[in-house]
């Protein structure tokens, strides 16, 4: 069975893959972040034509900010649904949508 691991670190104990990085105690959150590989950012970006010439609309890539890689793909699904329900009178009471 593939592990599917990019990064990671272990403490003490080697895991059933063998992958990682071993430490001999549990590190704080940064350290942490920084053992596993996880000190990176997402950033989204726009979704371009082939010739990126226009943006697709609706939809952006979620992309880390280190090497470029493609995370996913989300669309303003929500943002539409909300629109749609304040154009038939459903007004947004301390911020939140009625449904």
């Amino acid at each position: 069975m593939a592990a599917n691991v990019e990064s990671m670190f272990y403490v003490r104990e080697k895991p059933w893959h063998g992958l990682g990085t071993t430490v001999a105690e549990a590190p704080d959150s940064t350290a942490a972040l920084r053992l596993a590989g996880l000190h990176w950012n997402v950033v989204q970006k726009d979704i371009m034509t082939v010739d990126g010439s226009t943006a697709i609309p609706g939809f952006k890539a979620n992309v880390r900010d280190t090497d470029g890689s493609v995370l996913g793909i989300v669309t303003d699904f929500k943002v539409r649904i909300l629109a749609a329900l304040r154009s038939r009178g459903c007004p947004a009471k301390d911020g939140l949508p009625c449904l």
